[in-house]
């Protein structure tokens, strides 16, 4: 049963599974390989889910592209949003590219690119606080401290900083 709406973007985000707090649309993917890797270069690092049509007849090429460019990203392919034959296919970049010649594609498509996972933090806030300390102790300067340890942490500098100054 398809998903009912005016809007291909609205009604498949509502059921893609990606995170829809935040999503930009960026229309049609480039159609040559070049220019499309540049697109997906682009938007790789973005925080927001990324919504573009792609042509069935290139759905293929697109997902090899993409899978170069973000690998591990998470990606649904809508086929068909809002109508009868609606379909939903669901993996990572690299999966779907190595799987890409048995999607039969054609008509509307429309990718769903989930955002860029963050890591999470290597350091837990006790760590932050003991290295912190320790390079306090040994006479470097605050400022330095923090971009030091965020880049080792994984946290960001404001809030090593605001963990060096609160004691």
């Amino acid at each position: 049963m398809p998903v009912p709406g005016a809007s291909v973007v609205i009604a498949g985000l509502s059921v893609a599974g990606v995170p829809t707090d935040r999503f930009a649309f960026e229309g049609f993917v480039p159609a040559r390989s070049v220019a499309r890797r540049a697109f997906f270069a682009q938007v790789a690092g973005e925080a927001r889910t990324i919504v573009c049509f792609e042509a069935g007849r290139r759905l293929a090429a697109s997902l090899v592209d993409l899978a170069a460019v973000m690998p591990e990203r998470a990606v649904v392919i809508g086929r068909e949003v809002t109508k009868f034959y609606e379909d939903f296919v669901r993996g990572r970049a690299a999966a779907l590219a190595a799987g890409a010649a048995d999607l039969v594609a054609r008509g509307e498509v429309t990718l769903f690119i989930a955002p860029a996972e963050t890591a999470a933090p290597s350091m837990s806030e006790d760590d932050v606080r003991v290295e912190v300390a320790r390079r306090r102790a040994a006479g470097e300067p605050l400022k330095a401290i923090a971009r030091a340890v965020a880049k080792a942490s994984g946290w960001s500098a404001r809030d090593v900083y605001r963990l060096g100054i609160e004691r």
